[in-house]
């Protein structure tokens, strides 16, 4: 330890004697201890961008001094950049940071893009303009993963299901996990499934396509997903209509904010068809009256169309 802190110390003394240099910028993984107070002592802004969104779920925290996810605790950051969900999440692990800045998530503006450019990604994907298309997103399975096995596979079997039954409708499936690593889970079942589902006719396996998830999200009419995914705020924070269906075999924990949206979580079949229904059938002016309302009045006023540019614009000025 005493070798690399004097190493560190050093180098990044010597940097800043050769180099002026405004801000230093550290991207989800945050740099050791003693390289951002060297910055500080240079003058130098520590920036800390965090993609990911994560949320505060453990309640009633009774020792303020003890933290519950050492890799992002004891920050010294002058400045984080991230969504208000995860930047109030961060706050709670013992870091001392000057300023918090909340911007939608970064991603956002690229599915607003896509968006926009929709009839283009349709027909590279051979899809007619006028058909309605959704996304569905799975989470991991598997040790330390969101899904245990039997919730994977009702996840899997019910989105089948409702695949099955509208045949009119165009779904874009993506997993989390390459296909060769669900392979690798060695559940002759889970396997079986997922086969199913990407040979029906009427859905495509994103992980084949030249597409990310971004893409998916933002030419989809309705995005459906497993339970605590980033995809699921990207989704909502981009105003696409979006249903996290947690199957009654998944027994872990989701009180997640999106809980308070009153049309989001769904637990069976009859109650996912319903609010399907709902959404591939409701116009945008329905949408933005009542449900894309309260999802503003949740999650936070912000205009996800621009998330990126407001992040270079702060590091640029």
């Amino acid at each position: 330890f005493s070798y690399k802190h004097l190493s560190e110390n050093i180098k990044w003394h010597t940097f800043h004697k050769k180099i002026k240099t405004n801000k230093v910028i550290s991207f989800m993984i945050p740099r050791p201890l003693i390289e951002q107070k060297i910055h500080k002592v240079n003058n130098v802004e520590t920036i800390f961008l965090y993609f990911s969104i994560t949320e505060q779920l453990i309640e009633d925290i009774s020792n303020s001094e003890l933290t519950h996810c050492l890799g992002y605790s004891f920050m010294q950051y002058d400045t984080i950049i991230s969504s208000n969900i995860s930047n109030n999440w961060l706050k709670t692990l013992n870091n001392k940071v000057t300023k918090y800045i909340d911007y939608p998530p970064f991603m956002c503006e690229r599915i607003y893009n896509y968006s926009d450019e929709r009839s283009i990604s349709l027909d590279c994907l051979n899809i007619a303009n006028d058909k309605k298309l959704v996304c569905i997103l799975d989470s991991p399975v598997g040790l330390y993963s969101v899904m245990n096995l039997q919730g994977y596979k009702d996840f899997i079997n019910t989105i089948t299901m409702l695949v099955d039954n509208h045949k009119d409708i165009e779904f874009l499936f993506k997993t989390k996990k390459p296909y060769q690593e669900i392979k690798s889970l060695n559940d002759k079942e889970i396997i079986s499934l997922v086969d199913n589902l990407i040979s029906q006719k009427n859905v495509k396996y994103v992980n084949n396509l030249n597409i990310s998830t971004y893409e998916a999200i933002g030419i989809a009419n309705v995005v459906i997903s497993a339970p605590k995914s980033s995809a699921i705020y990207e989704s909502l924070f981009s105003k696409t209509p979006t249903i996290i269906f947690k199957p009654l075999s998944l027994t872990i924990n989701t009180n997640n904010l999106y809980n308070q949206i009153n049309r989001c979580e769904v637990t069976n079949y009859d109650d996912l068809v319903k609010l399907f229904n709902y959404f591939i059938e409701s116009n945008e002016q329905i949408l933005e009256d009542g449900y894309l309302r309260e999802i503003k009045d949740i999650l936070g006023d912000s205009d996800g169309s621009s998330s990126i540019s407001l992040v270079r614009n702060y590091l640029m000025n």
